[in-house]
């Protein structure tokens, strides 16, 4: 048969660290047996009875990855049990180290408001060729260091670096959304205060913590946390925190004006939190006092009886 050739499926047979490489003997025989070695020490003996039993694989995942300068040879008896002369063939692997990345968020402990954009920063000690940046399997155009997006619900963050040798490394965060699922209903316990005369308190509260037809809010993670406001006008941007009224339910002070009063409701994951106004207003309207004077035109106010 003809003298047989050493060849390998890498370009130079250069390979990054923990990368597969397949070395093939031709020509393929049926009934030859095949076997290759790493520095001289015998790793694989194969007797052909199928194509592909001419080659072999190093990879990380068989346990025989191979390191820089490892030296591979083959040994090869044809089907007829003699030796052929397979001294001329030897490659030299060239293993090239990986680059190291780490990647971070502005994102306090990887959770982010509703409709935030995140910035993503990778920093590496090894020079970088290129960056690459995949969202849940996405990849997007952007060859930088820093990569910024607007997320919603929970999604995964990839970047990808290359070295100047090919070699790759990656990392990637998982960002989830704190947000309101549901803001639940606020309404008076006591309908009659819809309407208070003005420098008195209401009889009841505002519930929303499913007294009558109330429900509390519900959010994306963990348990919510409110914060009551009020304005004077109901104006958007009018509405002022009321210090300590952080129930599911509230009870107003003293009315002397019309009042506006809604729930916000607060998605925490501790590191982080998110506020959401609340969409329903319970007004209480603040009516003057109706004074009644009786007079008469008699000075002394004596009345005859009849």
């Amino acid at each position: 048969i003809p003298e047989p050739v050493l060849s390998s499926d890498k370009a130079g047979e250069i390979i990054c660290q923990g990368e597969d490489i397949t070395f093939t003997v031709t020509p393929y025989q049926l009934g030859a047996v095949y076997s290759f070695r790493v520095n001289s020490g015998l790793i694989s003996t194969t007797t052909a009875t199928g194509i592909g039993d001419n080659s072999f694989t190093f990879s990380s995942a068989n346990g025989n990855a191979l390191s820089d300068e490892d030296i591979i040879t083959v040994d090869m008896i044809d089907s007829n049990g003699c030796s052929v002369n397979t001294s001329t063939q030897s490659l030299t692997v060239s293993v090239n180290s990986p680059p190291s990345v780490s990647l971070s968020s502005d994102a306090p402990g990887e959770y982010y408001c509703e409709a935030d954009t995140v910035q993503f920063t990778a920093t590496s000690p090894d020079p970088v060729s290129s960056y690459e940046w995949i969202v849940d399997n996405v990849p997007y155009v952007n060859n930088n260091p820093t990569f910024s997006l607007a997320l919603v619900g929970t999604q995964s963050v990839t970047v990808r670096i290359t070295n100047a040798s090919g070699c790759t490394a990656t990392e990637s965060l998982i960002l989830t959304e704190l947000s309101v699922i549901d803001d639940g209903y606020i309404e008076l316990s006591n309908p009659l205060d819809t309407n208070v005369c003005s420098g008195n308190a209401p009889k009841g509260s505002i519930v929303g913590d499913g007294t009558g037809t109330s429900s509390p809010s519900t959010v994306s993670y963990g348990i919510p946390v409110y914060q009551w406001q009020l304005s004077y006008t109901g104006a958007i941007g009018s509405y002022l925190d009321i210090e300590g009224a952080n129930l599911a339910n509230y009870t107003p002070g003293t009315i002397s004006t019309t009042t506006y009063f809604r729930r916000n409701t607060i998605a925490s994951s501790g590191s982080s939190q998110c506020e959401i106004e609340g969409t329903d207003i319970v007004v209480i309207n603040a009516r003057p006092e109706f004074n009644i004077n009786l007079t008469t035109s008699d000075a002394l106010n004596t009345f005859c009886q009849e």
